[in-house]
C-alpha cells in the first residue's frame, strides 16, 4: 500500500485493488463459520416461545415438550435436535475449509 501511495494511487484504488482483496480471503470463512450462531439463536428464540410467523426447528421442539414428546415420542424432539446439530456442524466445516483454502497464512501449516 505504501508504494501505492507513492506512485500517486487513489484512495479509492488502494481500497480496492490492495486492501479489500487481501479482507476477502478472511472475511467470507469467518461469515460462513457464524451461520450456525444464527441459526441456534433462531432456534433458541423459537424453543422459549417466542412468536414466529413461520415454523422454525426451535418451535417444533417446544411443541414436543409441551405434548410429552420427550418420553413418549421422543422422535419428535430427536428429528429437529439432530437437523440443527448437522447443519452447525456443516456450515462449520464448510467455514474451516474455505479458511484453509483461501487464508494464504494457514497453507504452510
Amino acid at each position: 500500500m505504501e508504494t501505492a501511495k507513492s506512485y500517486g494511487a487513489k484512495n479509492s484504488r488502494i481500497i480496492f485493488r490492495y486492501m479489500l482483496t487481501r479482507l476477502i480471503t478472511v472475511l467470507i470463512p469467518q461469515l460462513v463459520i457464524l451461520v450456525p450462531s444464527s441459526v441456534f439463536l433462531e432456534a433458541t428464540l423459537g424453543f422459549f416461545n417466542i412468536k414466529m410467523p413461520y415454523p422454525t426447528w426451535g418451535t417444533m421442539i417446544y411443541q414436543a415438550t409441551m405434548r410429552k414428546g420427550l418420553f413418549y415420542t421422543p422422535y419428535w424432539m430427536l428429528q429437529p435436535i439432530a437437523l440443527l446439530l448437522l447443519t452447525g456442524l456443516g456450515f462449520t466445516l464448510f467455514g474451516s475449509a474455505l479458511e484453509r483454502i483461501l487464508n494464504p497464512r494457514l497453507k504452510n501449516e
